[in-house]
């Protein structure tokens, strides 16, 4: 289950002392849930982001910035952080469908590797956009190609407890 926080929550302590009062009480399994943040927010306010995902870590949350790409510095990012997954920004796997892999994205792919940080490639509209991001290396990917969005959202969440 992917949880997305506003930029504010990285300033906002009340959320985060909330949330960590939330997730205390639940068993959750490791990793299960993972809490995103926008990679512009984070990149702007680094110190902040770092403790912020790192009490995320020991709460047993996975952590990842999502819309990655080209613009701050990401890359800087990736050494500083403790993430388990950066999103690409919809542009940048655009790019992958093409075939025409830049070298920001391969430095982002090789950096990402080096540092155990899964990828995941955003907005795969078809098997053209899907063939590029696996020529690549990346192994995950989302977007309407793989599960078209659903008029009403039905989870259920009992398994995600241990």
């Amino acid at each position: 289950l992917m949880l997305r926080l506003s930029g504010n929550a990285i300033h906002n302590e009340s959320t985060l002392i909330h949330l960590t009062r939330e997730l205390k009480d639940v068993q959750l399994r490791e990793r299960s849930l993972v809490v995103q943040l926008s990679a512009a927010d984070a990149v702007a306010h680094i110190k902040e982001t770092r403790a912020v995902l790192t009490i995320l870590r020991q709460l047993r949350c996975a952590t990842a910035l999502v819309d990655f790409g080209e613009g701050h510095d990401f890359l800087g990012a990736l050494g500083h952080l403790p993430l388990d997954f950066v999103k690409l920004d919809p542009a940048l796997t655009a790019v992958l469908a093409q075939g025409d892999e830049k070298g920001d994205l391969k430095r982002i792919v090789e950096t990402a590797a080096a540092r155990g940080v899964r990828i995941v490639a955003t907005g795969i509209e078809d098997a053209h956009a899907l063939t590029g991001v696996w020529n690549s290396g990346i192994r995950y990917a989302q977007g309407a190609y793989i599960q078209e969005p659903a008029p009403d959202l039905s989870l259920e969440l009992h398994d995600a407890a241990d």
